[in-house]
């Protein structure tokens, strides 16, 4: 099945905000996120409880898509963190009710973070010296949509691909180090 992100979402600008290094909700910005999509709990960034706050709270399962910047990523917002809201750096997309048992938004996550969806929003991006991918680009993309077997299946090997990525990173750094040492120590001879 395909569809247009608009017609199984909902999506919505995060807030502007004045944040502080203190506060009971975590207010979400691009910089709270690494090169592989990791949340920084260091980075200190927070708002008080109000009625503009209450109001723009994450849900479990909303999808976090960074659409400023040259780094565009998609996250879901597990709430594992305490109560938060997303800041104007992001676009939130809430799958409509009728959708969540068809469809994963680690899977909408994936489908958006993969390189030719990133090809294709970036072409559309609006902007010169900050670019930025808008609401409506964002709706007007084409999701496919496999059974909810095939988008398990494609998320467990698109994490195994990271965890190999991960450790070959480390095999390379510890070879790195040895060949270094055995530079190093060939100098004393």
């Amino acid at each position: 099945m395909e569809k247009k992100i608009k017609e199984i979402a909902m999506l919505k600008s995060g807030v502007y905000a004045n944040p502080s290094d203190e506060g009971k909700v975590i207010y979400v910005q691009a910089r709270h996120f690494d090169q592989n999509g990791e949340f920084n709990t260091r980075v200190k960034s927070y708002l008080d409880v109000d009625d503009k706050t209450a109001k723009e709270l994450l849900a479990d399962h909303d999808i976090l898509f960074a659409a400023k910047g040259s780094r565009n990523f998609a996250v879901v917002y597990d709430g594992s963190n305490g109560p938060a809201v997303a800041s104007t750096s992001f676009i939130i997309v809430r799958i409509n009710p009728e959708y969540c048992k068809l469809i994963i938004p680690e899977y909408i996550s994936w489908f958006i973070n993969h390189s030719r969806t990133q090809r294709q929003l970036k072409a559309e991006a609006k902007g010169t010296f900050i670019p930025a991918i808008t609401i409506k680009t964002l709706r007007h993309i084409t999701i496919e949509i496999p059974d909810i077997e095939k988008q398990q299946l494609i998320l467990s090997i698109s994490l195994l691909r990271k965890k190999e990525r991960q450790l070959f990173a480390e095999i390379d750094a510890v070879r790195e180090q040895l060949i270094q040492t055995e530079l190093i120590s060939s100098t004393h001879q």
